[in-house]
């Protein structure tokens, strides 16, 4: 099966895939190989790649620029082509938990972090490096060392034991059960016979005449085989075998439930969405949005974790950015258990957002917190509490997540606060909007004078003064310039250098284009109100999901989604299953066997 998507000759074959924002300083990007896109494989062949990040803090570049995005080019674009997938950091580890247990887990954390293509980690850009094949080896190890010992009663019929032949077709059961929830569909007669040579390479290297540690070497050799299988680390989007090159083809039923599952719960799919799959119950809306429904109330702990992944993703929220080697100079407060206080208050506030309805307003605009005696100064208040207490924060100095540290801090500077980071993450994030590309010769900044400037807006304004600078810079530092009430850290302050602080702005590229805004708390207002915004956060979240940018084909699916949201509290659980059920979701076209 993967062969029509890629040629794969064996693990070792994969191993071989291979304006700054402040005023006088600069940045570095970075560039990630590709392993598929929406168009095929990006290995030199035909699909075409998506270049921009989209990440917050660089304008990404978007698959849809229309506001209407139902349009006749869309409903006449074929579906995206056929493709691979490979499963991110998360996902292995929650799959080695299901197939091993707990103790699974941390075996899988030593992977090499995923990159995140298209901005998010789910992005279907990502290749195998050699670092990457070198952490899966030790993880197969390692999997295969905690596995060996339940090779015993009452894990295995008592008669598994009693002669090499016995345990060999108690192994052959094995192959096929582990193998078929591992590779998250049934294996055919070959993949079998494939498997159990393994298992017999494995078995003289058991002690000779001890059957039981015999046929544990021999499951060793195959658990560790399956856990370095691509059929394993990659999930299949191929649909049947039988659809020719260019046909307009769906997925699979196994096929489906894994992207139902993974982008549910990060997780393969259980035995009751397995069992639905092979009786082709994943045919209608109803059948697959119960499914859906099913699997975020039956494991509330993996949506809360896979939304929260999504949500700093998509807020560019990142604690291991050079952002937060914060100037203590700047800040003296700041210490490493205040930032590990910012990180776990923010997956408490989104904890508690999933609980209470996971309402995109509500995300945006609710004035409460949750604060210890770690972060309780960063907000004015006192606390001796070590837990997390949900809280009332200030009146009108806090409004949703983007007024949280663990925003204003990574979109901030070491030692002072960023009107562009910041209000390129709204303009990209929130309203899924570019920047004007940066011009290739930018000509010196006007000359100032340094000592009329006391505050960092002050300083930044100068890009207003420039036609240069203001063509750029006026779609997004408006914006950014509403949360100067917030330091570098996300401290609240009223005054800079002994000067009182302008938080004024406007929001930019909505229908009410450049609106004025008194500060950050009404900016949050105006965005959670704004369809423009409703819409975007559809995208984004069809982009964690799926995995890649939205193309024409998908913009039906993406307006019908962002409707039904919309009629229902505009729900990320209502936007989830909207999205899944559309006949766009399972939707592809064919490629020629070996890829485009």
């Amino acid at each position: 099966m993967l062969a029509r998507a890629v040629r794969v000759s064996g693990l070792a074959a994969l191993a071989l895939v291979g304006c700054t924002g402040r005023i006088g300083g600069g940045g570095a990007g970075a560039t990630v190989s590709a392993a598929g896109t929406n168009g095929g494989v990006a290995t030199g062949g035909g699909g075409a790649a998506v270049a921009s990040t989209g990440a917050a803090g660089t304008g990404g570049t978007v698959g849809v620029v229309s506001s209407g995005l139902c349009t006749s080019a869309a409903m006449a674009a074929p579906p995206p082509a056929v493709r691979i997938r490979r499963l991110t950091r998360a996902e292995i580890q929650n799959t080695v938990i299901d197939l091993l247990g707990t103790n699974a887990g941390p075996l899988a954390a030593g992977l090499e972090a995923d990159s995140q293509a298209l901005g998010y980690s789910t992005g279907d850009q990502r290749g195998v490096s050699a670092a990457y094949v070198g952490g899966l080896k030790r993880m197969a190890e390692g999997l295969g060392a905690l596995f060996r010992p339940t090779v015993a009663a009452p894990s295995f019929d008592a008669g598994c034991f009693a002669t090499d032949a016995a345990a060999r077709a108690c192994a052959e059961k094995f192959v096929r059960d582990f193998g078929a929830r591992a590779f998250r569909r049934p294996l055919d007669d070959r993949e079998a016979t494939a498997l159990l040579g393994v298992y017999d390479v494995g078995v003289p290297t058991g002690t000779d005449g001890d059957v039981t540690d015999r046929m544990r070497s021999g499951l060793d050799y195959t658990v560790r085989a399956i856990f370095q299988s691509p059929h394993f680390i990659f999930r299949t989007e191929l649909g049947p075998t039988t659809a020719p090159a260019a046909a307009a083809t769906t997925l699979t039923p196994y096929e489906l439930a894994s992207a139902l599952s993974y982008g549910t719960i990060a997780s393969p799919p259980d035995a009751m969405l397995t069992a639905a799959a092979a009786a082709d119950q994943l045919k209608t809306p109803d059948q697959i949005g119960a499914q859906v429904r099913r699997l975020i109330a039956a494991r509330p702990d993996r949506f809360k974790a896979m939304v929260g992944e999504f949500a700093v993703e998509w807020l560019g929220i990142n604690f291991d950015k050079p952002a937060w080697v914060k100037d203590t100079k700047a800040y003296p407060t700041f210490t490493s258990t205040l930032k590990s206080a910012f990180a776990q208050e923010t997956q408490a506030y989104l904890s508690d957002w999933v609980d209470g309805g996971s309402s995109l307003p509500a995300l945006l605009t609710s004035t409460n917190g949750f604060v210890n005696r770690d972060n309780a100064a960063v907000y004015g208040l006192k606390s001796t509490s070590a837990t997390f207490q949900k809280t009332a924060l200030p009146s009108g100095q806090r409004a949703g997540i983007l007024t949280q540290p663990a925003f204003l801090g990574s979109a901030a500077h070491t030692d002072g606060s960023s009107p562009v980071y910041r209000g390129l993450a709204v303009m990209s994030q929130l309203l899924c909007k570019s920047a004007p590309p940066v011009p290739a010769m930018v000509p010196p900044l006007p000359v100032v004078d340094k000592t009329m400037i006391k505050t960092t807006r002050q300083r930044y304004e100068v890009h207003e003064t420039a036609a240069f600078c203001s063509a750029c810079h006026s779609t997004f530092d408006p914006m950014g310039y509403t949360f100067e009430s917030y330091d570098g850290l996300g401290q609240w302050r009223t005054m800079e250098n002994g000067v009182a602080v302008d938080p004024s702005g406007a929001i930019v590229g909505t229908q009410s284009s450049n609106a004025p805004m008194a500060n950050a708390v009404a900016l949050a207002g105006a965005l959670a109100a704004s369809p423009e915004v409703h819409e975007c956060f559809a995208r984004q979240v069809f982009r964690y999901d799926v995995g890649r940018v939205e193309t024409d084909a998908d913009g039906c699916s993406i307006a019908q989604a962002t409707a039904a949201y919309s009629a229902k509290n505009l729900d990320l659980r209502e936007l989830l299953v909207a999205l899944v059920t559309s006949p766009a979701f399972a939707a592809r076209t064919a490629t020629p066997p070996g890829g485009p």
